[in-house]
């Protein structure tokens, strides 16, 4: 119900503060503007962190920033980025919001900020829908791309993705080395099959055929693959089997002319050195997981904070500009 005041010859009527809550107190067009203006404005922040941090750190460069210095600066731009983004998106949404009532209580405050926090929860939202879609996209370009690769088990995919690849494993276990039992029977024209390690590509044999070099070498990707997988196996939970370690350590003895003891030597040392080595970049990920999320909380609860003030801030200036106004126009 509406107040009627009259002062001298001017009538004036003056709304009851609960009437402009007949509509509700969040204006939807106005927080889709926010928040596609808080969004745009963290972009172009996080752009500029990103062109700053690219022409500062250099590979060839001693004096170049560490990795770690380069990650909290980055953590710390991305907490700036956030903030600022979602201030001016929950100031713009207050300013851009209709004015509820006529005069200016702690309820309009209230709700202004509000008005900034939902700008900020639908720009994470939406944030958060794009990077899950693009996450997807890239997942699927990545698994058909490597269609056929092997990816066994969690220690075996921080192995491979942070450090040495099987093949590298593989390529350490089959290594020859120059003064070889097998290559000194080969240069002293003794067995041949046993100078030629098994599975190499029979072109190495004078007189062998393209037809056999290719199967040769067929044959040869086909025991290193069956290599890869017994290795990534044996980053289980289980080990390696004693099977397993039997086979490899023939394998091993029939490429390299190594004697069973030394063959089999090799490949405990190998897989020791793969299962460190999985442990190690399983603790980095770890670590680098915990870091994430804690600095992705850490830019939220700011973004948050900051949304809400920037609400109240844009109300109370968009409520003392009406004021002003209306204190200006001419009594009737």
């Amino acid at each position: 119900m509406d107040d009627t005041t009259i002062v001298g010859e001017s009538v004036a009527v003056v709304g009851s503060p609960s009437a402009g809550w007949a509509g509700g107190g969040i204006s939807w067009s106005a927080v889709i503007a926010g928040a596609i203006t808080a969004i745009a404005v963290s972009f172009i922040i996080v752009a500029l962190g990103s062109g700053i941090g690219m022409a500062v750190v250099s590979p060839y460069s001693y004096s170049s920033p560490s990795a770690t210095t380069m990650t909290v600066i980055g953590a710390l731009w991305l907490v700036f980025a956030q903030a600022v983004g979602f201030a001016v998106g929950g100031y713009v949404a207050a300013r851009a919001r209709r004015v509820p009532t006529p005069l200016h209580t702690d309820e309009v405050r209230f709700r202004d900020g509000a008005n900034g926090l939902v700008v900020w929860a639908l720009g994470v939202f939406v944030t958060a829908i794009v990077l899950v879609a693009a996450v997807n996209k890239v997942e699927n370009a990545a698994g058909a791309a490597a269609i056929g690769t092997l990816a066994v088990g969690t220690a075996g995919s921080a192995a491979t993705a942070h450090g040495p690849s099987v093949n590298y494993f593989t390529d350490a276990l089959l290594r020859s080395g120059p003064q070889n039992p097998a290559n000194g029977a080969a240069s002293a024209g003794g067995n041949a099959g046993a100078a030629i390690p098994a599975g190499a590509p029979s072109s190495t044999a004078s007189g062998g055929s393209p037809g056999q070099a290719l199967a040769a070498r067929e044959a040869d990707n086909r025991q290193r693959v069956q290599i890869d997988r017994i290795l990534v196996t044996s980053l289980g939970p289980n080990g390696i089997s004693n099977d397993d370690r039997t086979y490899l350590a023939q394998l091993v003895a029939a490429q390299t002319g190594l004697s069973q003891n030394d063959a089999r030597q090799r490949v405990e040392t190998v897989v020791n050195q793969m299962k460190q080595d999985a442990t190690r970049a399983a603790e980095t990920a770890r670590k680098a997981a915990a870091y994430l999320s804690f600095w992705t909380f850490m830019s939220l609860l700011f973004g948050a904070v900051c949304a809400t003030l920037g609400g109240i801030l844009g109300g109370d200036l968009r409520d003392e500009v009406a004021g002003r106004q209306s204190s200006l126009a001419p009594a009737r």
